[in-house]
């Protein structure tokens, strides 16, 4: 459910098992009409016939089209994490009935209403997780949302029935010793929705209705929710900005124009930063980061020799924030740095290697940034 796409989805399901033909011109029918997603009911054959099936399906006329697999049709869990491991590139996931919580005193019942498809969900979507975060377990995805509020708990104060909340996606214990020492998005007991970090896994909010605590919701009165679900990579923006500190008169490098890179900008370009640079390999998303306020883009699929200028002398920028996860991004920004440089990694993919010597003989400061709570 990006905040700017929308998905045509068939929920009533197609019977995997139905002679080839039929079951052709049915996909084929939905398809004509428009319809991106179809679910389809697997498990009264082998599980290997019913992927072969929908491989030869996908091939014939369905190339783009994303099947979303009924899992309560005859395969247990065990069956259906096989099955989604054989075709990752098969734009396949379950699609599954949960019973509605009640809220208790301190919570509400929302109906989600907009939500934002993250790059960890990508990740966790394509390729099963990202570096040593992986499934484990089936799970549902999505931690940036909206919704409006369904039922109140006894002792909700300052939220009504009908009203449109943003989703804070965390959710800390307040108990643990991060929690205690003001550091929350660190905590030890974290229910952050949609995260395979812990086991077992948290589920996401990527549902008709969840169950969230007064904690987790921030009123969003005049706006759209579509715009309220963008009030949680916002906020992992405004985290990274922080670690920062003082930006006035700064220039700054940011390497991606992803959602949270370019509200980066925004954050930036409030925070009165002199020259902003952004990186990425579309003009597209390099065309946003302009529309937000970036005063030099460089797109470096095509001049792979864009940051030269920044080059010059020692470096010529004060902050990076890398935003890809990129070892490549990562040590243009190094040679970019000026001495007492500070390089701020939101990008989290997995593992790399980074130019110790340069950031030492440089003296850059090198801060992680992850996640958000307060902001």
């Amino acid at each position: 459910m990006g905040a700017n796409n929308r998905c045509k989805a068939y929920a009533g399901g197609i019977d995997i098992a139905f002679p080839l033909a039929k079951l052709i011109a049915n996909i084929q029918g939905y398809t004509d009409a428009g319809f991106n997603a179809v679910k389809i009911k697997v498990g009264q054959n082998d599980p290997k016939v019913d992927m072969e099936r929908i491989r030869a399906v996908r091939a014939l006329i369905a190339p783009d089209i994303t099947f979303m697999i009924d899992a309560n049709y005859g395969l247990n869990v065990e069956q259906v994490i096989a099955l989604g491991n054989k075709v990752k590139d098969q734009n396949i996931f379950r699609f599954e009935g949960r019973q509605t919580k009640t809220p208790i005193a301190d919570q509400v019942l929302i109906s989600l209403k907009a939500g934002g498809i993250c790059g960890s969900n990508l990740h966790y979507y394509k390729n099963g997780g990202f570096g040593s975060i992986q499934f484990r377990e089936l799970m549902v995805l999505g931690h940036e949302a909206s919704g409006e509020i369904l039922e109140i708990g006894s002792d909700v104060e300052g939220l009504s029935i009908g009203q449109l909340v943003a989703i804070s996606s965390s959710h800390p214990c307040i108990a643990c010793e991060y929690c205690l020492r003001a550091q929350p998005n660190h905590c030890e007991n974290m229910r952050f929705y949609g995260s395979a970090m812990p086991f077992p896994h948290i589920q996401g909010a990527f549902q008709q209705s969840i169950v969230a605590d007064v904690s987790q919701c921030a009123p969003a009165d005049g706006l759209q929710a579509a715009e309220a679900a963008m009030a949680e990579p916002f906020s992992v923006s405004l985290h990274a900005v922080k670690q920062v500190g003082n930006l006035v008169e700064k220039t700054v490098l940011i390497t991606g124009c992803g959602p949270i890179d370019i509200m980066i900008i925004l954050a930036v370009r409030r925070a009165l930063a002199t020259k902003i640079n952004a990186t990425d390999l579309s003009e597209f998303t390099l065309q946003k980061a302009t529309l937000a306020g970036a005063d030099v883009i460089h797109n470096v699929a095509t001049n792979p020799d864009a940051l030269s200028s920044l080059n010059v002398g020692k470096g010529q920028v004060d902050v990076h924030f890398e935003c890809l996860g990129s070892e490549i991004a990562l040590r243009s920004g190094v040679v970019a740095l000026r001495p007492k440089g500070r390089l701020i990694q939101l990008g989290l993919v997995g593992d790399m290697s980074i130019p110790m010597q340069a950031l030492t003989t440089k003296e850059i400061t090198l801060k992680g940034s992850f996640r958000h709570h307060e902001e």
